[in-house]
């Protein structure tokens, strides 16, 4: 049972599975028996879940702060670390979009295209996920 309460688990396995759940989303929203590579193209998604949670996380430390002000200091360091999170997500969305906007269209090479979009894409994705669960949330 101590495995489901793990950190890395919690940090590791549960977005991998959410993830996996996207995809399985996107073949049944898409319809049909196939399955497509777009698919698994989730990249946009998971990157900005990852900015979504990391600035849900800095209003609700905001709040905290109001709340009990004797850990004030500790939320700040917090809310510090979020804000630069939160420039890091951006700046990797905004990269996630541009390789999309490069390659989700060129059907001319395939291998290239899944390398970019279901491989770097969605790794970046799938890491701001992660490292917002193990690092900025915490999990404890």
């Amino acid at each position: 049972m101590d495995i489901l309460t793990n950190r890395f688990v919690i940090a590791i396995l549960v977005p991998f599975l959410l993830f996996l759940a996207g995809g399985v989303g996107k073949k049944l929203v898409r319809g049909g028996k196939d399955w497509q590579r777009k698919d698994w193209y989730l990249g946009v998604d998971a990157s900005l879940a990852a900015l979504s949670a990391t600035l849900i996380n800095f209003f609700e430390l905001t709040r905290l702060k109001k709340l009990v002000p004797a850990d004030a200091s500790r939320y700040d360091r917090q809310q510090i670390a979020s804000l630069v999170f939160i420039a890091i997500s951006f700046f990797l969305f905004l990269n996630v979009l541009a390789v999309h906007q490069n390659w989700e269209t060129q059907d001319t090479n395939p291998r290239a295209q899944k390398i970019w979009l279901i491989g770097v894409s969605n790794f970046i994705g799938l890491g701001l996920m992660f490292v917002f669960l193990y690092i900025i949330k915490g999990v404890e």
